[in-house]
């Protein structure tokens, strides 16, 4: 019985080490693919699509190193939907930005977090008194 129960481990276990490694030979054309230049602009994001459903097949992490996050395997920047992830260090810095003191429109004290801000221009946005 535990003989059985050793072969499917080791079994599982090659089959998992089997398509990991398939995943990063695929995941690592389709980086090369996304991110030449020479390449059209449909193949790219094509290329780029399929990577970032890819990704999680690959067993890659994302580690940071000097403010920037790289592929724990292959040293490569992130790029796709990996970018749009905030590193640990812009985390904290957008919450402490948006705990800042500010007052209000309605002229209490608050934190900027509460304020509405114009994702255009960064200002804040006017509080409009309506007459009739």
């Amino acid at each position: 019985m535990e003989q059985a129960k050793a072969a499917r481990d080791q079994r599982v276990q090659n089959q998992t080490y089997a398509n990991q490694k398939a995943a990063q030979v695929e995941a690592d054309q389709l980086y090369k693919q996304a991110t030449d230049p020479s390449s059209t602009q449909p193949a790219r994001e094509a290329a780029l699509v399929r990577y970032n459903a890819l990704h999680q097949w690959t067993g890659d992490q994302w580690a940071e190193s000097g403010g920037q996050r790289l592929n724990s395997r292959t040293g490569a920047p992130q790029f796709g939907a990996a970018s749009q992830v905030q590193t640990l260090g812009q985390k904290q810095e957008a919450y402490a930005r948006a705990n800042t003191p500010v007052t209000l429109g309605n002229g209490l004290p608050g934190f900027l977090y509460q304020q509405a801000i114009n994702p255009a221009t960064g200002v804040p946005f006017k509080r409009r008194r309506w007459s009739m």
